[in-house]
């Protein structure tokens, strides 16, 4: 007998909690002894992946489901106290990834999350929790976005600058093959760093057409999501797609600041 949507999709989710179990081992000894990335003054918490920022986008993803068991679980049963603790872990770890770019992205995914919800009460909850983690975490939000501007991060020149030289460098050299690209993995092997950006590396590696296709399919997921959502008239499936179209914001935010396409394995999960 084939399982339901919902024992499919809960034993999906289930492995997910168990991928996320081995680089939360990694990321509590990483936090307890500060052995993670030392990068512009901080530690950086990477788990078991090799960058901080692909730790950082794995825990985006991961929230996004850990609030969706956490949402259609009572609060009173045993299996959500149980949900709520990796959540509180799963929160910690991304704070002490001092991912800028994805902290970003999560932020915006989910006060879109928030608008989207189903239920004024429901939307008063999520907006307080949002305000409380925010002003908990405020001293070292602005202490990490301060250093954005420390013009000894890149050899007298801070990190947006050098990343908006970076981009304005190679944007030109699109045009040399605009249709099909140089083809993929280029832009480092041609540069020597990394893009920081993949909507300049899709259309540096595969041309702006095959670049424009990859954005448009995101598009329509994200609006086949919400369309879906307002079809639904069960509160849980509508959920599902809101979603969907949180991860995928998720996505393209982050794509504009780090190398998201690039790791494979946030990927796959995708």
């Amino acid at each position: 007998m084939f399982p339901t949507w919902r024992e499919d999709l809960s034993r999906y989710l289930n492995l997910l909690i168990g991928a996320f179990s081995i680089p939360a081992l990694f990321g509590i000894h990483q936090m307890v002894t500060k052995t993670g990335l030392f990068a512009e003054g901080f530690y950086r918490v990477t788990g078991a992946f090799g960058h901080s920022n692909v730790y950082a986008q794995f825990l985006a993803l991961f929230l996004f489901c850990m609030i969706y068991l956490l949402t259609f679980h009572s609060s009173s049963s045993k299996k959500w106290l149980v949900y709520a603790s990796i959540t509180f872990l799963a929160v910690v770890s991304f704070y002490f990834t001092y991912g800028r770019t994805l902290w970003i992205a999560f932020g915006v995914a989910f006060t879109c999350y928030v608008f989207l919800k189903r239920g004024f009460k429901a939307k008063l909850k999520y907006i307080g929790i949002l305000l409380v983690g925010v002003l908990l975490a405020l001293p070292k939000l602005v202490s990490r976005f301060q250093d954005l501007m420390d013009p000894d991060i890149r050899e007298g020149r801070n990190s947006w600058e050098w990343r908006l030289e970076l981009w304005r460098d190679h944007f030109e050299s699109i045009k040399e093959n605009i249709f099909f690209g140089k083809g993929l993995g280029m832009f480092a092997e041609d540069t020597g760093v990394m893009a920081h950006n993949d909507f300049l590396r899709l259309g540096y590696e595969i041309g702006i057409p095959g670049a424009c296709i990859f954005y448009i399919l995101l598009g329509f997921i994200m609006v086949y999501s919400l369309s879906l959502a307002r079809k639904c008239t069960s509160d849980i499936l509508a959920d599902r797609c809101h979603i969907a179209f949180c991860l995928v914001v998720v996505l393209i935010i982050s794509s504009m600041g780090v190398n998201t396409l690039r790791s494979t394995v946030i990927m796959f999960y995708y």
